[in-house]
């Protein structure tokens, strides 16, 4: 999980974990991190957490178009991008460059755009990433009990190139939200055979 959620605990909120040296070595949003001699029964206690914190988020964020489609982020931030390019052009081509003055604010309107465009887009392309991450969360809680039930069918990892690290609540974050939908035609065509 890369994203929290508001009215989340960040000190028991599971960010992921990593098995190291016989080890679970569990990390939280609050960057802290808590260390278990590896079994498997922690790692699918760990992952019992992790699923049930994946299904609050998705309770408390349950409209994925409260993200909208980010429109008018976008033109905002074209427009912030032109702007900064007419104040630098018009730098460049001004004959009042001899004016100490006109210089000190067109460099100051051109530094604000700039930093108001790098801002708007951070912020851009870090709403479509916590959308695409919702929305694989999503996909992997409706389809996480069969992805149990035929993890041993051949073509079940068919077309992805994740195919040794099967599908689960901590790796989710390596797949693409493609290979989540190739995950999706593969369990479709898995039951269409098997009926």
């Amino acid at each position: 999980m890369k994203y929290s959620y508001e009215g989340a605990n960040k000190k028991e909120l599971i960010k992921k974990y990593v098995i190291k040296s016989n080890k679970l070595i569990v990390k939280y949003f609050d960057n802290s991190v808590l260390v278990y001699d590896y079994s498997q029964e922690k790692e699918l206690e760990i992952q019992g957490i992790m699923i049930d914190q994946a299904i609050n988020r998705d309770h408390i964020v349950n409209d994925i178009k409260e993200y909208g489609s980010f429109k008018q982020e976008l033109l905002l931030m074209q427009f912030e991008m032109i702007l900064w390019l007419f104040t630098i052009s018009n730098i460049i081509t001004s004959n009042e460059l001899n004016n100490s003055i006109y210089k000190i604010v067109s460099c100051l309107i051109a530094t604000y755009n700039a930093i108001l465009s790098g801002y708007l887009c951070n912020n851009y392309f870090s709403k479509v990433d916590e959308k695409e991450e919702l929305i694989k969360y999503r996909k992997y809680l409706t389809m996480r009990k069969e992805l149990n039930e035929y993890i041993n069918d051949k073509d079940l990892l068919k077309g992805l190139i994740h195919k040794k690290n099967i599908l689960n609540i901590n790796n989710l974050d390596k797949y693409t939200i493609a290979e989540i939908e190739q995950l999706e035609e593969n369990l479709d065509n898995i039951r269409k055979r098997i009926k």
